[in-house]
C-alpha cells in the first residue's frame, strides 16, 4: 500500500472531523440565545449579585448566555424588560407593583413582565446614634434624616413616615446624600437619622457601627406597615441581635422583596433553566456575596404570589417540584 497515499487520507478525515466538531460547538454556541440582564449600578448588590448569576447561568446552561448590565436600578428596568431591550433582569416589589400597575412613579402600565423568582429579602432601617435622644419614629419631627436621591427606598420610607403622620419637608427635613455618605454625616451630627437600605451584612452599617455606637429604631407601627404593605409590596422583617456591633435585641423594620424579572415572550424552558440553575447553586452564589444563599426554592416560590404575575414556565418549574397547590 502507498503509505504517502495512506497518510493523506487519514489527514483528510481528521481535518473533516476537526471541522464538523468545530461547526457543530459553533452551532450549540449560537443555539443559545443570548440576552442583556439588567442589574442596577455597579459597586451595589443588585450588580454584584447579578454579574455572579450571568456567570453561573453561562457557565451551566445550553439555551441562554446573559450579559449583567449597568442600569440606574430597578425602577428603571420595569421599561427596559417590559420593552424586550433587556429581556431578563432585577426588580424590587415596589417598583414592581408600581410598574405593573401604572401607578407613581410610572405613568403607564408595563403588563408584559413577568417573575420568574424571588429572590431575597431586603431589608431597610432608621440608625441614629446611641446618645440620640430619638427613640421612636415619633420622634423625627423637626430632624434631619439622610435619604439617598430618588430610588425605591426613599418612596417606601417617606411612604411610612407618612402613615406615620410625618411629612417631608414638612415635619422632617431630607439630608440627599447616599449611604456611605451618611456614616461620616451621622458621626460628626450633620444628620440626626440615616435612613439605610441593604441587606446585612451593609458595609455602611458595619463601618458606622466600628466608628460609633448606634441604635437601630424599630418600626413597629402595624397601621403604617400595612400602607407600605398594599401600596409598594413591602413587607415586615426584624433584624436579629447582633446583626451589627451594639445591636443587643432584634429591631423590627420593614423590607423589599428583590426579585428576577422576564419579559413575558421569554420561552417557558429557558425559565426553567434559569431556575434550576440559580437554585441548585446558592452556595456558589454565596461566595460572591453573602446574599446569594437566599436565592433558594422558599424565596423563589414567592413568585406565585407576587405583584407582577408569575411567568408560565415558573409555574411549571414550582409544580414539578410539588410546590403549586
Amino acid at each position: 500500500m502507498n503509505t504517502k497515499f495512506l497518510y493523506r487520507k487519514i489527514g483528510i478525515l481528521a481535518g473533516s472531523l476537526l471541522i464538523l466538531s468545530t461547526t457543530l460547538g459553533h452551532q450549540d454556541a449560537q443555539a443559545a440565545n443570548r440576552y442583556a440582564f439588567a442589574t442596577a449600578g455597579q459597586g451595589g448588590t443588585y450588580h454584584i449579585l447579578g454579574a455572579a448569576v450571568t456567570d453561573l447561568i453561562n457557565n451551566n446552561s445550553d439555551k441562554i448566555q446573559l450579559t449583567a448590565t449597568s442600569t440606574s436600578g430597578a425602577n428603571a428596568n420595569m421599561p427596559l424588560i417590559d420593552s424586550g431591550q433587556m429581556k431578563m433582569g432585577m426588580g424590587a416589589s415596589p417598583s414592581d407593583m408600581a410598574a405593573f400597575n401604572g401607578t407613581a412613579p410610572f405613568t403607564k402600565t408595563y403588563t408584559n413582565l413577568r417573575t420568574m423568582m424571588v429572590g431575597y429579602v431586603n431589608p431597610g432601617t432608621f440608625v441614629v446614634r446611641a446618645d440620640s435622644d430619638i427613640h421612636k419614629v415619633e420622634d423625627f419631627r423637626d430632624k434631619r434624616i439622610s435619604m439617598p436621591m430618588g430610588g425605591t427606598s426613599r418612596t417606601v420610607m417617606t411612604t411610612l413616615l407618612s402613615a406615620y403622620g410625618l411629612e417631608a419637608e414638612k415635619d422632617y427635613t431630607i439630608i440627599p446624600i447616599n449611604f456611605s455618605q451618611a456614616v461620616e454625616a451621622l458621626q460628626n451630627e450633620r444628620i440626626d437619622v440615616s435612613m439605610q437600605w441593604a441587606a446585612p451584612p451593609s458595609p455602611a452599617m458595619m463601618q458606622m457601627a466600628e466608628l460609633f455606637p448606634i441604635r437601630m429604631i424599630p418600626i413597629e407601627s402595624e397601621e403604617a406597615i400595612a400602607a407600605v404593605k398594599d401600596k409598594l409590596g413591602v413587607v415586615p422583617y426584624t433584624y436579629k441581635a447582633q446583626v451589627y456591633k451594639g445591636i443587643e435585641e432584634p429591631v423590627p423594620a420593614v423590607a423589599m422583596l428583590q426579585s428576577f424579572l422576564a419579559h413575558k415572550d421569554v420561552p417557558d424552558d429557558e425559565v426553567q433553566d434559569f431556575l434550576r440553575i440559580v437554585t441548585e447553586n446558592t452556595a456558589a452564589l454565596a461566595k460572591s456575596h453573602p446574599i446569594g444563599s437566599q436565592l433558594n426554592m422558599e424565596n423563589a416560590v414567592r413568585a406565585l404570589d407576587y405583584p407582577i404575575p408569575p411567568h408560565p414556565g415558573a409555574i411549571e418549574f414550582f409544580k414539578a417540584k410539588g410546590l403549586v397547590k
